[in-house]
């Protein structure tokens, strides 16, 4: 009986031991799970920087190359603007606010000063705080004094006189404004937005279609 006895232990025994090593086993490997999952982490970590950085450096280049194209004028300095005398009340109130003219011009090429007419008009006033963009629109046939002699005439005659100094310097005598700050586009300019966006598709009534095709030869553009 003692020898069964003892030869059941020894197995007992015996076979404990595989079952401790099972344990260190199971220990080990969830340390190298653990050690697979931290250098997972850290690389997927640096693919994401990596991303991030050839985003900001492709940016980067996107809008140097944006800015290298902007035409600056020659003929005057922005501080040259003259801008209105006004209220108190008036001026408290346009704190915290920055007002910019935005001309539309009719040049066919890349003139953006004088001799062209400015079609479209905008101003456009940014809430400094908030960011919120407010859009209002004068119209080119706006009947106003357009220089320093009193000359009441369409709005749009400013810029074709005077460029755009002239022309800021208007909105501002005849709007209370204290604008110094201004861009202008032409059309090779909204071709070059329409081609970004891939065309845009219009529907057009059969006059528009006639005199659209009237002036196809000195806006149209190919490759």
């Amino acid at each position: 009986m003692r020898a069964a006895e003892a030869g059941e232990s020894r197995r007992d025994t015996r076979t404990a031991e595989p079952s401790g090593g099972g344990r260190r086993g199971g220990r080990s490997e969830f340390g190298r799970s653990e050690a697979k999952k931290k250098r997972r982490r850290r690389i997927i970590a640096m693919i994401v920087a990596e991303c991030i950085a050839l985003v900001a450096i492709f940016s980067y280049a996107f809008m140097a190359r944006m800015m290298s194209q902007i035409q600056r004028s020659e003929d005057f300095q922005i501080s040259e603007i003259k801008t209105n005398d006004i209220a108190m009340d008036a001026e408290e109130n346009m704190k915290g606010y920055w007002t910019i003219a935005i001309f539309g011009v009719d040049a066919r090429d890349n003139a953006i000063e004088k001799s062209t007419n400015s079609d479209v008009i905008i101003l456009c006033n940014v809430n400094r705080d908030t960011g919120e963009i407010k859009l209002v629109s004068v119209y080119r046939d706006s009947y106003l004094n357009i220089n320093d002699k009193g000359s009441y005439t369409k709005i749009n005659q400013a810029y074709f006189v005077g460029g755009p100094k002239q022309a800021v310097e208007a909105l501002n005598r005849n709007l209370d404004l204290q604008i110094q700050d201004y861009m202008t586009f032409n059309w090779k300019a909204v071709a070059n937005a329409i081609d970004v966006l891939g065309g845009v598709d219009i529907e057009l009534s059969k006059a528009e279609f006639f005199y659209i095709n009237s002036f196809i030869t000195e806006t149209e553009r190919s490759d």
